[in-house]
């Protein structure tokens, strides 16, 4: 499984990528969500999981840009600032769980576990769509 961080915040990036990469995942990241969705366009990624307050573009533009490309990417959103707005549009757009700050490792690797296992369970169910055809 590929996994893609985001997060403005480079200790916390590596943090996360670090729990990660422990655990067995393949995982890039990205400082920006506007860096993140140039990394989508280019590579293939079954989880991303991303801030949601970054400078420029946020984690639901985010969110928005991997829906235009994909709608099987999971996502999974961290936020230090919690609202219920914001957990209402990352609903709305599709996201696989949503995390509040700080994240521990065991909810991280619980929710991407998660989220990968959907992911795998989409591409299998393509997979033999496609055989049947």
């Amino acid at each position: 499984m590929r996994i893609l961080v985001v997060d403005d915040e480079q200790s916390i990036r590596n943090t996360l990528c670090a729990f990660l990469e422990r655990a067995g995942y393949e995982v890039d990241s990205a400082e920006d969500a506007q860096t993140a969705c140039d990394m989508l366009s280019q590579k293939d990624y079954d989880v991303v999981v991303t801030d949601v307050i970054m400078p420029r573009l946020s984690g639901v533009d985010l969110l928005r840009c991997i829906r235009g490309r994909s709608e099987t990417i999971q996502v999974i959103i961290m936020t230090g600032e919690p609202s219920v707005e914001t957990a209402v549009e990352a609903v709305r757009r599709g996201t696989h769980d949503y995390l509040t700050k700080p994240v521990r490792r065991e909810s991280l690797l619980r929710a991407v576990g998660q989220a990968a296992r959907v992911k795998a369970l989409i591409d299998e169910k393509e997979a033999l769509e496609r055989e049947n055809r």
